[in-house]
């Protein structure tokens, strides 16, 4: 027993965490190689747009209308480069 009649310290040892995150994070096999555990964050577009919305009005200064069409014009990109990456992640939150 310790000091009054207490537990002696106990070491512990933590688990080394990395989060990376990004528009890409798994795009590169050798990063993906390097990685555990993989989540991928699977946002609604709901949600996505609300916040792109949120912040480039009051942040930006940007329009509604120029808003909509950057998330229109970005749509390809998004299902040929960030959306596939779902498919590496152990793990995909909704």
């Amino acid at each position: 027993m310790g000091f009054l009649g207490m537990q002696p310290a106990a070491w512990w040892c933590c688990v080394q965490i990395l989060v990376i995150e990004g528009l890409h994070p798994f795009y590169d096999q050798r990063v993906r190689d390097l990685l555990d555990f993989k989540i991928y964050l699977d946002i609604s577009d709901e949600i996505k747009f609300a916040w792109k919305i949120q912040r480039d009005m009051a942040e930006r200064g940007h329009s509604l209308d120029s808003i909509k069409k950057s998330i229109e014009a970005r749509k390809p990109d998004f299902d040929a480069y960030i959306d596939p990456q779902k498919k590496d992640a152990d793990m995909v939150i909704q």
